[in-house]
């Protein structure tokens, strides 16, 4: 019987001194950068996720008031007007801004509850207009100035303040179409601090979540995918009464029918000077429409 083979294995003695390569990896460093890194982002998930929680308070409030307002015909703006005076307090308004909320509830939405809850929770809202007429009136509302936005326009775009509670509408034209969309936090030059922050907020939680962020909620209905809202009601049809405020004064027609070539709102202020509205302390302010 043969004798078995010897095994010449050399064992290597296991070294508890770490390596040089890994006594120089700065773990202390990272773990601060990682827990800064996860304070940071929790920090804006929280913040977004607030916003979101507060934002949808007022929807129905408001869409209550608009369906039980008075829908009136106003010759100044060749619009339909909601008369929401009473309301102007609880959703911080003012008179100028009916002819708007007239224009997107009787002859846009025409009176449908669940598209007005879309446009004001941010739905992008496309509109045949060869003529330029609605880019027109919308661009000619109260304060409106010239912005940019991540959108695509042929036309310059406006932004247009609207209040602590509808916060800002976007005005833009793209292929004998002109859109809008209203947005939870106003951008531009002059915004403050907070409001730009707003904003930069909501687009991180339309990227994220991708819904546009309105004033009242969010919509599924972006530009990619946009409300494409039929031709506005005709005022006679949607608002035969006249507006007992506009009954004696002739119609307000703008100098330029597509606002293209004004800048800084100032078709806005002739439209607020047209209408004969007198400035109140907290509405037609520097902060409000910047006057």
């Amino acid at each position: 019987m043969q004798p078995m083979p010897s095994l010449n294995v050399s064992l290597t003695k296991w070294d508890p001194v770490p390596s040089k390569d890994f006594k120089s990896f700065d773990w202390k460093g990272q773990s601060r950068f990682i827990i800064l890194l996860v304070v940071v982002v929790g920090s804006l998930s929280g913040l977004i996720a607030f916003r979101h929680a507060k934002r949808g308070k007022e929807l129905e409030p408001l869409l209550d008031a608009m369906a039980g307002a008075k829908v009136c015909n106003d010759v100044r703006t060749g619009t339909c007007a909601l008369e929401l005076q009473k309301y102007a307090e609880q959703f911080d308004l003012h008179e100028a801004e009916n002819p708007l909320f007239g224009f997107l509830f009787a002859q846009v939405s025409r009176g449908d509850r669940a598209e007005l809850s879309e446009i004001l929770r941010g739905a992008h809202v496309q509109i045949r207009d060869e003529d330029g007429s609605i880019y027109s009136f919308l661009t000619c509302l109260p304060g409106a100035t010239r912005r940019t936005s991540s959108h695509m326009s042929d036309r310059a775009q406006f932004g247009i303040p609207e209040g602590r509670v509808v916060s800002t509408l976007l005005v833009g034209h793209l292929k004998n179409r002109t859109w809008f969309q209203l947005e939870g936090s106003p951008w531009g030059r002059h915004q403050s601090l907070w409001n730009l922050l707003g904003h930069v907020l909501d687009f991180t939680e339309y990227w994220t979540l991708g819904r546009n962020v309105g004033p009242l909620g969010t919509s599924r209905l972006t530009d990619r995918h946009a409300l494409m809202a039929s031709s506005p009601m005709l005022v006679g049809e949607a608002c035969p009464e006249t507006c007992a405020i506009s009954a004696n004064i002739k119609p307000v027609t703008s100098p330029d029918p597509f606002a293209s070539a004004v800048p800084d709102g100032r078709l806005g202020a002739k439209h607020v000077r047209a209408l004969g509205l007198k400035k109140r302390e907290g509405l037609l302010t520097t902060d409000r429409w910047g006057r």
